[in-house]
């Protein structure tokens, strides 16, 4: 490599190249080669208790055939000075002076000699308040200082070779990074297509709407002599895992909830820090868990070598080694939830586990969906979980306004709008949900779908219908077919249980489709305007995938072909969403729940668990059906939830070692399924029902819980307060769950001033109540944590609550 060569190499990139060495590394590997270079000689290393203020020493022969003896020091990055003179920066001067007034011994002439020199050389730059202070400071005009200005061109002339070690594809990974998130190209993006075929990447600055991370602790508080247990909530911005000392971290949230977005935001993040020179360089990589999963046989750095390469069309990849030791490199994962195998997701974790223990100093970034699997899984033990916070009124009509203005859309009421997006089934208000709305509102600004199905249908409909420019409207085929053959691909994948089909597949089952109903001239087009410009899929590696697994259960569940074929899948979690959007599309079809609710009968715990909230959640999204036909539906939905509490929590905890996390996670799961607003004005009513029949007390009080969950869901804080002034459970965790409801009312989910209010008042009134449960969680959720210790997983003891622990 010849100096010419060296000189197309920016020197933005070169000066980052030497503030990557470590003190020790700079000296061994450039600052020596260099001078011995230019014509020193020796170069030993006096590093240690005995290099009296000099790391090395260089012999010059002037030009009288004399010896002169140049003693250099080294230091790591920057030298400045601010108001006053840094820790590093008085070392410097403390050596520089010790270095200047000891003699250097030659064994072999027996001669000692004063430095001629004395070189500080830094790997950054050393401003000139620094070398002003050293100078005053040292009194010696022997100092000679250098830097990362004076090394470059010595470098360039001298030893170009050295910048073989900086790889040239990293700014244009970083650059391709940043563009395929502006852009939305097709590996890199879920699709946040506008009206009128204009893309805007969501993870932009342009349009991104910062959302935060929290996470629950409990911290021990002493009042009065008294110790009591409270809860701690932690917020930190998205950008903040990149600050945390943590390497591990596991973001969880709900279809819909941004965790996509997420990953993206942090990547551009990095990709716009990197042109900062005060800053470390990150190199992050974007990865799905089910690519990671069919290439398991590889280890996760050759996974991203690979991605870096296949991004940058390079032969090379754009980390090294060394970037990696020292952390440079950022893996984030998206959507564990879609492996719906334990063994696929089992190899996920072991890859970032290997990762991890071979480069600790690396983050790695994992999101999934808060499914039931997550509690079970130990190696997630070790990760800092973090869940996405829901989106407030605030940040919901920037993203509407975003899109306004993008688009110069004129939206009116914007605030109402969005509480009335709010009720909309199945969702919490969140930026796919607002994101949808925003797109379709071009078409009618007072039109708010009456739920999460019809709110979908507007807008697939629209990203089907979207016509092409440089056709026009004339030549693009009927959305109503293109949403037909979809909801038969949709269907056949989740079948399957899979979230993507081979491209030769999905090519086949629409061509049969349309033979079938006489399209055959015209498949290529409509394969065209179906795969590659609706923006509701993506093509990767020969494989077609929906761009959000929600898409796929929307079409999914409108394709389902039977109420028959209901009832051997309403047991399964898997199938939740997409029967939930079965019923949004038939809307008042609640003679078809009771017909599958009465075939749950026989199933097991785990399976009536999991159908109760799937119907509960169905007979929401049936907006059309009569509310004599809804309560009988919501009741056996209460009832069945109830009834099956005990068996369920003994399967999944057989030695009941963690009760309380145990009902905690059955209470979580069930919620949303009774957050019904029939139950409004009707508490009497239910609450006479719920008590009917030869039950057990235990039960009947389960029953009031669940009536009282949904009523808190709901919004009806007032009616739940006055049923929970009465009521006096033989099991406490029932409050506990009540309490953890109204918890969430008052920090996390969007509510108005006075049910927040209400939920304060309930929350300081069952304190008294549900204090010991509060120990007692802390000792399981303690017991819980897990430390990788040489390569074993170990649990920690729980200290004594009542100790300083």
């Amino acid at each position: 490599m010849d100096s010419s060569i060296a000189a197309t190499i920016s020197r933005f990139k070169k000066e980052r190249f030497l503030r990557g060495f470590s003190e020790d590394d700079f000296r061994d590997s450039v600052l020596r080669p260099l001078l011995l270079r230019q014509g020193l000689k020796d170069g030993r290393d006096l590093c240690g208790p005995q290099e009296k203020g000099k790391d090395t020493v260089f012999v010059s022969i002037d030009k009288l055939g004399m010896n002169d003896i140049y003693v250099v020091q080294t230091k790591k990055g920057n030298l400045n000075l601010a108001k006053e003179p840094s820790g590093s920066l008085i070392e410097a001067i403390t050596q520089l002076k010790t270095a200047l007034a000891t003699q250097v011994y030659f064994s072999f002439t027996k001669e000692k000699k004063l430095p001629a020199k004395a070189i500080l050389c830094a790997s950054g730059k050393i401003n000139e308040s620094a070398r002003q202070h050293i100078v005053h400071e040292v009194g010696d005009p022997r100092i000679v200082f250098m830097d990362a200005d004076d090394l470059i061109p010595k470098i360039d002339e001298h030893c170009p070779e050295l910048w073989f070690g900086i790889d040239a594809q990293v700014l244009p990974y970083l650059k391709t990074i940043r563009k395929s998130i502006e852009e939305l190209t097709e590996e890199l993006s879920v699709s946040d297509i506008l009206p009128g075929g204009v893309s805007v990447g969501a993870a932009t600055d342009k349009m991104f709407v910062p959302v935060s991370l929290y996470r629950t602790l409990q911290r021990i508080r002493k009042e009065r002599g008294q110790t009591t247990l409270a809860p701690k909530f932690e917020e930190i911005p998205l950008a903040g895992i990149l600050r945390r000392n943590e390497r591990l971290f596991l973001i969880l949230g709900e279809a819909g909830s941004g965790k996509s977005t997420a990953l993206r935001r942090l990547a551009y993040v990095i990709t716009k820090r990197a042109h900062d020179p005060e800053r470390d360089f990150l190199i992050p990589v974007l990865l799905k868990a089910t690519e990671v999963s069919a290439k398991s046989a590889m280890s996760l750095v050759e996974i991203c070598a690979d991605e870096t390469r296949r991004l940058t069309h390079s032969s090379t990849p754009s980390f090294d080694q060394q970037g990696l030791s020292a952390g440079n490199v950022v893996v984030l994962i998206d959507a564990l939830d879609e492996l719906l195998e334990g063994t696929a997701r089992a190899k996920v974790l072991r890859l970032i586990n290997e990762f991890h223990s071979s480069y600790p100093k690396c983050k790695v970034v994992l999101t999934s969906r808060e499914y039931s699997f997550i509690q079970s899984i130990g190696e997630l033990k070790a990760y800092c979980t973090y869940r996405l916070s829901p989106i407030n009124y605030k940040q919901a009509e920037q993203i509407i306004d975003r899109f306004r203005k993008e688009q110069h859309l004129p939206i009116e009421n914007t605030k109402e709008i969005i509480r009335r997006l709010q009720d909309v089934h199945g969702m919490e208000l969140n930026p796919l949900l607002v994101t949808v709305f925003a797109a379709t509102s071009e078409y009618s600004q007072q039109d708010i779908p009456a739920n999460i199905t019809e709110l979908f249908k507007k807008f697939t409909e629209m990203m089907l219908g979207r016509w092409d420019a440089s056709k026009g409207l004339a030549h693009q085929y009927q959305a109503p077919l293109k949403d037909f053959l979809l909801k038969k691909v949709a269907f056949e994948i989740h079948r399957r249980r899979a979230t993507s089909m081979m491209l030769s597949e999905f090519q086949s089952v629409v061509e049969s489709e349309l033979l079938n109903r006489g399209y055959r001239a015209d498949i290529g087009q409509i394969l065209d305007e179906t795969l590659h410009r609706s923006g509701l899929f993506r093509v990767v590696g020969g494989a077609v995938e929906f761009r959000h697994l929600l898409l796929q259960e929307f079409f999914a569940g409108r394709g389902i072909p039977s109420r028959e074929f209901l009832e051997t899948v309403v047991g399964e979690p898997w199938w939740c969403r997409a029967i939930v959007f079965y019923f949004g599309e038939n809307a008042g079809d609640a003679e078809g729940i009771d017909k599958v609710m009465k075939s749950v009968r026989s199933q097991t715990s785990k399976e009536i668990y999991a159908a109760s909230v799937t119907l509960g959640l169905a007979i929401q999204a049936c907006y059309l059906a009569e509310v004599k036909d809804k309560i009988p539906i919501i009741q056996w939905v209460i009832n069945s939830l109830s009834s099956v509490k005990e068996a369920l929590l003994k399967s999944s905890d057989p030695i009941s070692k963690f009760p309380i996390s145990g009902f905690l996670a059955y209470y979580l799961f069930g919620r949303d399924s009774v957050a019904s607003n029939i139950l409004k004005g009707r508490s009497a009513e239910f609450v006479k029902s719920l008590s009917a029949g030869e039950v057990s007390q235990d039960e009947k009080d389960t029953r009031e819980f669940w009536l009282i969950v949904g009523l808190i869901e709901a919004g009806a804080m007032r009616e739940a307060e006055e049923l929970i002034e009465h009521f006096r459970p033989s099991d406490a965790k029932l409050l506990l769950g009540i309490h953890l409801g109204c918890y969430l009312i008052q920090h996390i989910r969007v509510s108005s001033k006075n049910e927040r209010n209400l939920a304060e008042k309930i929350c300081r009134n069952l304190n008294a109540k549900i204090g010991h449960l509060r120990k007692d969680l802390l000792k399981e959720v303690r017991t819980e944590l897990l430390e990788v210790r040489h390569d074993e997983i170990e649990a920690l003891n729980p200290p004594d609550i009542q100790g300083k622990g």
